[in-house]
């Protein structure tokens, strides 16, 4: 092509850049009708623009062996530059070129010191704004990057007719499969290796840098076993305003090579960290099997992003050219790297390589086979239509069978002595964030079904929701929560339908054991929901019944406002009832469910349950107990068979009203209706302890510790259980070890700091206190309880000035606002000031403090037995007799 012909290319060129879609494409089809030649370089040109996203789109350094000619279809471009001078450098030759700039060797030439660099230099044709403005912030980019595995840049100018170049490190070396092949190195080195470049990578991410174009190419290895990471000239930045210039971040067929591409970049959509994370699990998997992860030969380029998208990898291990053999865990640690969605994949190349150093340690890594749920979803994706189809067909046919919903089910192996089981947290299909809740929803639904079996063990929702969305593997959940079968499974939900798939895994041996999936209309959730229990109980062979009533209650049809209302309610009691934002929300739910459904049973159980942990904390006991009282008999008028309803009016009756036979009858009603459930039998605990019958309060105990085994607010719950049953080295040893693990959390400190006053080592339980105390915003607002309790601790170790101080302050306060008359009685004992002791603790009377039920067994009031006030207090709170 002669000059003339490059100077037109030039301006169509800066023409064509100004177009977008529909338009530029009909702007290159009359170019290419007028001149053929120039319509097939405006082509390439623009196809190296959009594949570049900059003017670095090629690997600038390259090894001696690998230094190639200028390819064919740049010969015809101007002469290149060898022989000239840019800067104290000399140009040797040309180690390759682009569409968008040529990459020379060059050598320092000043006299000042011999070094060999390579300087990439924009082509005069390409001289436009838009490539300008790349040049000076693609330079910017690789300014910031000092780090050992990745090519320094040196120097960045223009020459004096105004080309832009930038001068960088050469670096002799091999790409990094040839180098591993060619030292047939072992498995452990080519992983340890593959760190190095994971470093990289993380040191360019933590800049807000994401390379975008990682492969074998662009990985040299050094003759010292460096390996050097190049080509960051098609690297996206995160946050553009950490440069002056503004930068074109906008992601459409974005700059890419289509075999280490991921789903994302193929389907041109925005990139992240994530999308090299993907990208290095193309890389591992090539280095450990010396294959990609599919078949992509020969294959059109709408077919590769289809097979990218939605086929699933081969095992790195059934991929080996040479049998050998690999680690499971391995398997798992590139799939898990290979995942489509880039949520599902490791969240950082730090975190992967993490994995990586797991297997080379011989420790349990993080990555797990993917779950039910998602290959679930992949087939949906796969197969649209079909699976309309079907919906549609079977739909059509259960309303002429039973007019409510569909069962598929298939049993894998037989399953044999089978008594516990934990259902994993439901995944959200969905794709909606908001129907989170819905997900959780059913997963507490299942739980709270299944813990109706009288012969089965169910581990509570506090425990299993500790491992949403974990990496642990199956059997190390099974190991931790001491169950033998895992449910897991997913919700997909759709208009005013629903759909649950699960499967049961006999998690010691990671073997599926069953799988199954529902649909129903959303208005017969309720009974969807049992018959999925009943299913799972008829697959372990567990018999599960329900009273007739119950039979009747969960056929009946909700109302779907109303139930998505409720779920909201339970979301917010269950994220933070301690909160008064959090239970003020929950309220608001639950009565708007009853707005929309006031027969709504669960919705007046929820109340029920907000009332009573707002009681003390957020509204006087005498405002808040009727009201949890009133909640939880009309949701037993409304369905008798819920335990729930029938554990919080035990608990109203044995800590408000003081009526403890009552109290007793309701608790067994509570266990009998929902044995699995560990909040009852805990409650019923506290309520046994307080009437002097420890021993079977410690039974309690234990049977709800193994129902919710990781639950540190239920462990904080049985620090007070056994601190009223004056088992205080108890307390120490089952403390400890959750304040290890929960370094923030309060509770497990502050029953320390109890157990430690009864034990008279009183350095360690004021340490303690005063620590509880700090975590508080302001201790004498936020707490005065445990201000209260530390003045306590102060009276009873000989720090009568330090007690008296804190008492002035709660006392100052109680003019202000509602103050815990108990605690205040507490501290007054701490002091030995009887008659104020009394006067307070007829003040708790008055106020129905919840902490007066525990009177009889309260050590703090030891001394204050013989007193004859003290028995009438007794008999007033249904502890002694008439």
């Amino acid at each position: 092509m002669n000059a003339d012909g490059w100077q037109r290319l030039k301006a169509l060129f800066g023409e064509a850049l100004q177009r977008e879609g529909s338009d530029r494409a009909a702007f290159v089809q009359d170019v290419s009708e007028q001149d053929e030649a120039i319509g097939r370089e405006l082509k390439r040109l623009l196809t190296e623009d959009r594949r570049a996203g900059n003017f670095l789109e090629q690997p600038y350094v390259l090894s001696d062996s690998q230094a190639t000619e200028t390819p064919d279809e740049a010969r015809d471009g101007p002469e290149p530059l060898s022989g000239r001078m840019i800067g104290p450098y000399e140009l040797v030759r040309v180690i390759s070129r682009g569409g968008m700039g040529t990459v020379y060797l060059a050598e320092r030439a000043d006299g000042q010191y011999r070094k060999s660099v390579a300087i990439k230099v924009v082509h005069p044709h390409l001289e436009t704004a838009n490539i300008l403005r790349r040049f000076r912030n693609e330079r910017q980019v690789l300014a910031d990057l000092d780090h050992p595995n990745i090519v320094r840049l040196l120097d960045g100018a223009a020459t004096g007719d105004g080309l832009p170049y930038l001068v960088m490190d050469y670096v002799e070396g091999t790409r990094i499969d040839s180098w591993c092949d060619s030292r047939d190195l072992s498995l452990r080195d080519r992983l340890k290796l593959f760190r190095k470049v994971c470093d990289a990578v993380q040191y360019a991410h933590e800049r807000q840098v994401i390379h975008r174009d990682i492969k074998p190419a662009n990985i040299l290895v050094t003759t010292d076993g460096t390996p050097k990471l190049l080509d960051f000239g098609i690297a996206k930045l995160l946050n553009p305003n950490l440069y002056s210039e503004t930068l074109d971040i906008t992601v459409g067929a974005g700059p890419m090579t289509p075999e280490y591409a991921s789903p994302e970049q193929l389907r041109g959509q925005s990139v992240s960290p994530a999308t090299d994370v993907y990208s290095l699990g193309v890389l591992l998997y090539k280095l450990i099997t010396g294959r990609l992860p599919y078949s992509l030969e020969g294959i059109e380029m709408s077919r590769l992003a289809q097979v990218v998208c939605d086929e699933e990898a081969v095992k790195p291990s059934a991929a080996m050219l040479e049998k050998a053999a690999l680690p499971q865990d391995l398997d798992n640690v590139v799939l898990m790297a290979l995942r489509k969605q880039p949520e599902r994949r490791y969240p950082s190349a730090r975190e992967f390589s993490a994995d990586i150093d797991r297997i080379l340690e011989h420790q349990p890594v993080r990555a797990r086979k993917e779950s039910l749920p998602y290959l679930c979803r992949k087939f949906v994706t796969r197969n649209l239509a079909l699976v309309k189809v079907a919906a549609i067909s079977a739909v059509m046919a259960v309303a002429l069978v039973t007019g409510t919903q569909w069962f598929r089910g298939s049993a894998v192996a037989p399953v044999t002595d089978v008594s516990s089981i934990a259902v994993l947290p439901l995944e959200n299909l969905s794709g909606d964030k908001d129907q989170e809740q819905f997900a959780d929803g059913i997963t507490d639904a299942l739980i709270s079904e299944l813990a109706r079996i009288h012969a089965l063990r169910v581990i509570s929702r506090t425990s299993i929701m500790s491992y949403k969305a974990t990496r642990l593997r199956l059997p190390e959940i099974a190991h931790n929560l001491g169950v033998q079968t895992i449910a897991e499974g997913s919700v997909l939900r759709t208009g005013n339908r629903v759909r649950i798939a699960l499967r049961l895994v006999d998690a010691p041996k990671d073997r599926a054991l069953w799988s199954g999936s529902y649909e129903g209309e959303l208005q017969d959730v309720l009974a969807l929901q049992s018959r999925v229990a009943e299913a799972i109980a008829g697959e372990i062979h567990v018999t599960m019944s329900a009273p007739k009533e119950r039979r009747v209650l969960r056929d009946r049809r909700v109302d779907v406002g109303a139930y998505d209302a409720y779920l909201k309610g339970r979301h917010e009691y269950l994220n933070d009832f301690n909160s008064l934002d959090s239970m003020t929300k929950a309220i608001d739910w639950f009565q708007r469910a009853l707005a929309l459904d006031s027969n709504y049973a669960p919705a007046y159980s929820g109340l029920a349950d907000c009332y009573y942990m707002a009681s003390g904390r957020f509204r006087l006991p005498n405002e808040a107990m009727p009201k949890a009282k009133s909640a939880a008999l009309r949701a037993i008028q409304l369905d008798e068979t819920l335990g729930e309803a029938h554990a919080t009016l035990a608990l109203v009756r044995s800590v408000y009203d003081y009526d403890r036979t009552e109290a007793e009858k309701e608790f067994k009603r509570a266990i009998e209706l929902k044995p699995g459930d560990a909040q009852s039998r805990v409650w019923y605990a506290s309520h046994l302890v307080a009437g002097g019958r420890v021993n079977e309060a410690m039974d309690e105990v234990e049977r709800a510790r193994k129902l919710d085994p990781v639950s540190p607010g239920l462990n904080g719950y049985i620090g007070a259980i056994l601190y009223f049953a004056h088992r205080y080295d108890q307390i120490v040893r089952r403390m400890q070890p959750i304040a290890e693990m929960y370094p923030d959390l309060v509770e497990p400190r502050w029953w320390a700091a109890m157990a430690y006053e009864q034990k008279s080592e009183w350095a360690k339980a004021i340490a303690n206190a005063e620590w509880c105390c700090g975590k508080l915003a302001d201790p004498m607002t936020d707490s005065t309880d445990g201000f209260a309790q530390l003045g306590h601790m102060y009276a009873m170790s000989g720090r009568a000035a330090d007690a008296r101080r804190v008492l002035q302050e709660i006392i100052g306060l109680s003019a202000r606002r509602h103050v815990s008359s108990y605690t205040t009685a507490i501290l007054y004992a701490g002091l030995n000031e009887r008659d104020e002791t009394f006067r307070w603790l007829q003040k708790a009377w008055e106020d129905r403090q919840e902490d007066l039920a525990y009177v009889n067994v309260d050590p703090r009031l030891n001394a204050f037995h013989s007193d004859p006030r003290f028995a009438a207090l007794l008999r007033n709170v249904g502890l002694g007799g008439r």
